[in-house]
């Protein structure tokens, strides 16, 4: 279970936190696995860690292969196309579940973050610590640490 920063829009991170978008989407391939932490962080004007999720399944492939996922990015063809570019690009959908948006929202300085990540970067331990410490976090830790490592168990299967 890897816990990864992931520059956001605020739109999307709101989407995501209030269940609207269960899938998220990025160019490219990503080492993300069922059972990873994603931590949302809102870019400009927010610029703070606003919630977490978690990564429950990921698909790798061709843009025409992953277009079927769109309604689950909350995207509309347009946005989807405009976004992916050729359908040849290769992109990583990853679905998420269990959103929590945290009681108190973080800068990146704040966790020793050195700078805000420009799409995602992973987080040291003692960044992690200072997350999981968020009252909105603790309340749900318990189902959050269980449900994270049931899905990476699945995974591996």
């Amino acid at each position: 279970m890897t816990h990864i920063l992931l520059a956001i829009r605020q739109r999307w991170a709101d989407m995501i936190i209030d269940g609207a978008k269960t899938c998220e989407l990025r160019r490219g391939r990503r080492a993300w696995a069922p059972g990873d932490w994603l931590w949302l962080y809102a870019v400009a004007p927010v610029q703070r860690v606003v919630g977490v999720v978690l990564v429950s399944a990921v698909q790798t492939g061709p843009a025409h292969r992953l277009e079927g996922m769109r309604g689950a990015m909350a995207l509309s063809v347009h946005e989807f196309w405009r976004y992916a570019g050729e359908r040849s690009n290769l992109l990583t959908g990853a679905w998420l579940v269990y959103p929590r948006r945290l009681a108190e929202p973080r800068a990146p300085e704040a966790l020793g973050v050195p700078a805000p990540p420009r799409s995602a970067v992973t987080l040291a331990p003692p960044a992690v610590e200072r997350l999981t410490a968020d009252a909105a976090v603790q309340a749900h830790r318990a189902a959050l640490d269980a449900l994270s490592a049931r899905l990476a168990r699945e995974a591996a299967r």
